[in-house]
């Protein structure tokens, strides 16, 4: 962290949660929704800061005194940051079903996408439709795994929160046999030209053999929701195992193993478990009355704006999103100004590389600044490599 400044004064954080506003689905994308989404960037940016830093988290106090929690996507970077704590998750309980059950579609759509492709890699051959294809294929990805987060910080947390949320992890969308499918058939893991990749921390990086079953951060939460979900006394009094849950369930046997135990110690519970299961048959849950809660903003956005989709598209396409060259060059001069480089880059775990001997990257090129070069030979000698790309991002 070192070289890391403060993103946020306190006064500030709280000036920007005190502003935050529920907009009407017409609105977004005008003036006022991009202020917002761009205040949330740094409070997003803000709470990692005093994660990594183990400094006191004053993001998460003020949520919890203000109770400010909406908005969608600039949000779950924020929300994957400051859930890890009971008073944030209690202070939440009433949008707790309208969380789980967007996790739930974001899962879906992450476990359905083909193998996304590296936003840093050559873009020179490709149209801006495919260029822009990836980008959401890359936003969903990442949306994705920040939703397993999301769905374990839940999981963890069932003892204090509404008995309708267990009834959505274990009932409305079986979360341990997603979790399930999850682990056998992992999306973040991809095998290119023979060499295993693993996606961590925002990017694809290369698993040597001898590594290939060090658990990833996903990996981990996956498994800490499993042991919660499958071993807690309550949850196996609601959770119905059938045959097929059942046989699906087996297969996590053989990824316990003892490398994998030695990571995650109570993980030999879970095996224990499931060789018990593999045994006998679970217990049949009691039937039970269940007053289920209806996830809110869901249920709003569907009745308020039913068959109006294409029609406020249409609107917003012309109010927002029709912008002349000029006006479209300011706009995204003014969302790249808002992220402040050095901090991003400090926070990040790994040094950059020179994109011409991958040593250690010290000065970026000045014009797209976006590869790094450990000095000027490099730097000159790539230049003929990257000056399309460098063209066609700065154009």
């Amino acid at each position: 962290m070192e070289g890391v400044q403060q993103i946020l004064t306190p006064h500030e954080i709280e000036i920007y949660l005190e502003s935050l506003e529920i907009f009407v689905l017409p609105d977004i994308g005008n003036a006022r929704w991009f202020q917002q989404s761009e205040r949330l960037r740094n409070l997003s940016l803000q709470a990692i800061f005093d994660v990594q830093s183990e400094k006191e988290e004053i993001v998460k106090e003020y949520l919890v005194t203000l109770q400010k929690l909406y908005h969608e996507v600039s949000i779950i970077s924020l929300l994957e940051a400051v859930l890890f704590h009971e008073e944030v998750m209690e202070s939440t309980c009433e949008y707790l079903i309208d969380l789980t059950d967007y996790c739930y579609r974001n899962i879906i759509s992450f476990m359905s996408l083909e193998t996304i492709a590296d936003l840093s890699s050559d873009v020179t051959n490709q149209t801006e439709k495919e260029r822009l294809g990836e980008q959401r294929k890359q936003i969903a990805f990442e949306t994705g795994v920040k939703c397993i987060s999301l769905l374990s910080y839940l999981a963890q947390h069932l003892k204090i929160l509404p008995l309708s949320v267990q009834h959505r992890l274990l009932v409305i969308h079986d979360v341990p046999l997603l979790f399930t499918n999850l682990i056998c058939e992992p999306p973040w893991v991809r095998s290119i030209d023979g060499d295993i990749e693993k996606y961590c921390e925002g990017k694809w990086k290369k698993v040597e053999p001898q590594n290939i079953l060090e658990l990833s951060k996903v990996e981990g939460q996956i498994w800490i929701a499993l042991i919660q979900l499958l071993l807690s006394p309550d949850c196996q009094k609601k959770y119905d195992m059938s045959g097929y849950k059942k046989e699906q369930l087996l297969k996590l046997r053989s990824r316990l193993n003892e490398v994998t135990i030695s990571q995650i110690p109570v993980l030999g519970e879970l095996l224990r478990y499931l060789e018990h299961l593999s045994l006998f048959d679970a217990p049949v849950p009691k039937p039970g009355v269940v007053i289920e809660q209806m996830p809110e903003i869901w249920e709003y956005l569907q009745k308020e704006y039913r068959k109006q989709w294409k029609e406020i598209a249409k609107i917003q396409m012309k109010d927002y999103f029709s912008l002349s060259e000029i006006q479209l060059q300011n706009f995204c001069k003014k969302i790249t100004g808002s992220f402040d480089l050095k901090n991003i880059e400090a926070m990040l775990s790994d040094h950059p590389i020179c994109a011409q001997c991958k040593g250690k990257g010290l000065k970026r090129c000045s014009k797209c600044k976006n590869e790094w070069y450990c000095g000027r030979p490099c730097q000159v000698s790539h230049w003929p490599k990257h000056r399309s790309a460098c063209d066609l991002m700065t154009e």
